[in-house]
């Protein structure tokens, strides 16, 4: 097992399995501060094909998972202190559920970790290895943030409506057709039914489908693998037509241009190459 603890708030463990066994147990390591565990990992379906997943556990009871030789394991422990605020605490209504790789979140935040960890492994330069551990909160946040919306006041077939939304934009948000009119097609309803919706849980359209995009967008700007990709291409690759326009709405979410990101990260690679 090999563990980076990248600060006192967020912590990461890799397992990986040689051997038919069964790992389990809790907590494998003990953290000073209150937290949150993450477990993405391989599991057996019913048709025993392996499937990724992403967990949240309960870090205070035992868990046991079945590992044969492709088994692989990624803990994440994060700081109750970083995700109570930016998910509420509806975040322990989440505990025990599993997301598979058909949440976008999930599938970006798999392919992620298993490029970055290597890198924060072995990096001796924090502030590469705190940059590649802000996109993984950032992937986090965005997988259980949109696990199912949050539908107080709505009737049943509304609540069915806003999931179904949501759900439509979590596998078509790179898309650059996706827009409030192609989902309210897809839904079969008016887009100002679609509105409505959105409004009576004080969420915008818009929003929830930018913000998608520029989550995924900051992690393809910090992952190691996509260094030698322009900051065009990025934008494009997750829906926004114009460098301009994605540009503009990165640097209002991150409070840096993009730029000024990448050129950060590549500073820091750099640097710590040496």
């Amino acid at each position: 097992m090999r563990i980076v603890f990248i600060s006192k708030d967020i912590e990461v463990a890799h397992i990986r399995a040689t051997e038919h066994v069964v790992i389990g147990g809790a907590p494998i390591f003990r953290p000073k501060h209150p937290f949150y565990e993450f477990h993405l990992g391989r599991v057996n379906d019913e048709s025993n094909k392996q499937q990724e997943q992403l967990k949240l556990v309960d870090p205070n009871k035992a868990f046991n998972w079945y590992a044969d030789e492709r088994f692989e394991l990624f803990i994440i422990r994060i700081s109750k202190n970083i995700l109570l605020p930016m998910l509420g605490n509806s975040i322990d209504s989440y505990i025990g559920k599993s997301l598979g790789l058909q949440n976008t979140y999930c599938k970006t935040l798999s392919s992620f970790v298993r490029s970055a960890f290597p890198v924060m492994f072995r990096s001796e330069n924090p502030m590469e290895v705190g940059a590649l551990a802000a996109a993984l909160l950032d992937l986090i946040i965005g997988a259980f943030s949109n696990i199912e919306p949050n539908v107080e006041g709505l009737n049943s077939g509304n609540a069915l409506l806003l999931k179904a939304a949501m759900e439509f934009m979590d596998s078509n948000f790179l898309s650059e057709d996706l827009t409030p009119e192609t989902i309210a097609e897809e839904l079969k309803i008016s887009r100002s039914h679609l509105y409505s919706l959105f409004r009576s849980q004080s969420l915008s359209v818009s929003r929830e489908i930018w913000s998608r995009r520029l989550i995924y967008a900051n992690s393809l700007l910090k992952d190691p693998r996509h260094l030698n990709k322009t900051i065009s291409e990025i934008a494009f690759t997750c829906g926004f037509n114009s460098l301009a326009h994605f540009s503009r709405m990165y640097r209002s979410k991150y409070s840096v241009s993009p730029r000024k990101a990448r050129e950060k990260i590549m500073k820091e690679k750099k640097t710590g190459c040496h």
